[in-house]
Order: C-alpha cells, then structure tokens, then sequence
C-alpha cells in the first residue's frame, strides 16, 4: 500500500496532472517532476515501465518528463539476412555440394543428424531444389549438438565414412529418414543397402578417421555464429527470412538473387 504521507500528494497530483491514455488505458502523468509521489509510485510499483520503453529515461530529480519520451521506441528494421554474420570458412572442393557453385544462390546448411528440425528441413530443400533448379547450389556442413544428441557426432562420421566411397548424399538422406533409430545397428544396415565397401566403412568409423573432418565443419560454424540447427547462409551471409513454408522460403531466396 502507499506509504501514509505520500497518499494526500498522489491524490492532489491525479486531480492536477496531464493525463495521457497509451497502450491499452494505461496512464502516464505529464510535467512530474522527479519528487512527485506518484512518480516514486510508478517506479517501485512498475519498474518494467521505467526500463523497458513508456518511461525509459525518465529524469532524475530536479528535471521533469517530457511528453517526447512517452513514443515508443523504433523497432529495427527486420531483414532477411545478417549482415554481421557471415561464413568463416569459404565454400570449396572439400564441401558436400549439389549444384553449380557459379549458381545466383549458395545455400549453406549446417545441420544436425540427430536435431529433428534437420529432419525436417531435409524435404524442405529438396522442395527449394526442385522450385529453383539450376538457380540453386546447396552445401550441407555438420554441426553436431553432442551434449543433447549423443549420436549426432557418429552419424555425421558415418556420412563422411559414406562419402569416402562416393554415397554421402545417399547416406546423409537415408540416416534423415530414419533418425528415430541412429546408432551402430541403422549405420551398419544402411551401409549394406548402400553397397559400401563395409570393412573399409567400418575400419573408418572406428579408427574415428574422418573425427577431424566433422570438428572443422563445426569450428566454422560456431566461429560464423552458429549456435542451434538447422542454420543457412546465403551467398555467404546468415539468412534469418522466412522459411515457414516452401513458397515463403523460395520468394525470399529469389529476391536475394
């Protein structure tokens, strides 16, 4: 409750004061100065006010609030890309690539095998694949989350250890399609369907010979500022436009062409 020798000063201040009506009927008073009881009110009561936009900035004794400070702050220009963030490594040869590196746009993808948003966005590229065709060059990097998916760093090994023998695309979509079951047994399964030289595949994941491969893929993302999957790069640049659907995703694509 308020304090016993500040009500008779509220009470006089409502009767006096320039009432403003804001965001849903909440009131500012105008021309307080810093000694007012309602001001030292305002600020034990709602100090959310006072930091987070209506009041922010309001003077400290001796001054009084302007009726300027009352506008809302400007909200930043939403973009499609981050143009603070950009590719810490150049795409190469040593990069799993599908498509014409000369094409308008190069999509990086750092993925996770075991993050199901990748599971996800598997299908979402075939889709912007099919919608831009040569227009589009896709590169896939891993970025495995090992400390909330324990066999994420495996399953990216394994893609590597398939892509050895010319069947990363192959096993990078097989271990997508069926991540639910990743581990030894599903790797071991998928690298008979796939034909792969399996003592060359399995003296490769054991001997952790490609370990070096997916840690680099990994240093270049976290030094791009990536922090969660999946995360793309256009053109070199973080892309955060829409991607809530196909159509969205290829409209924001092709206007950064």
């Amino acid at each position: 409750m308020t304090r016993g020798r500040e009500a008779p000063k509220i009470q006089q201040e409502l009767k006096s004061e320039t009432l403003v009506d804001l965001m849903g009927g909440r009131r500012i008073f105008l021309g307080l100065g810093a000694g007012s009881g309602i001001l030292r009110l305002l600020r034990r009561r709602r100090p959310l006010l006072f930091r987070h936009g209506l009041l922010a900035g309001l003077p400290l004794p001796g001054a009084a609030l302007h009726p300027r400070r009352l506008r809302s702050p400007r909200m930043k220009k939403v973009t499609s890309m981050d143009e603070t963030s950009s590719l810490a490594i150049p795409v190469s040869s040593a990069d799993h690539i599908q498509g014409d590196l000369k094409a308008p746009i190069l999509l990086v993808e750092y993925g996770d095998y075991e993050c199901p948003h990748c599971a996800r966005a598997l299908e979402t590229v075939k889709a912007l694949q099919e919608a831009l065709g040569k227009k589009l060059c896709f590169v896939f990097r891993n970025f495995p989350l090992s400390q909330i998916h324990p066999y994420a760093e495996f399953g990216a090994e394994a893609a590597e250890a398939a892509g050895a023998q010319g069947r990363f695309w192959e096993m990078h979509e097989a271990i997508f399609q069926n991540q639910d079951s990743l581990g030894p047994g599903l790797i071991t399964e998928l690298a008979k369907e796939l034909e792969l030289d399996l003592p060359r595949f399995l003296s490769d994941l054991e001997g952790k010979k490609f370990e070096a491969k997916v840690r680099e893929d990994f240093m270049g993302g976290a030094r791009s500022g990536v922090h969660g999957t999946p995360s793309y790069f256009v053109n070199g640049l973080r892309y955060q436009g829409p991607r809530d659907s196909v159509e969205t995703f290829v409209s924001a694509l092709e206007a950064l062409a």
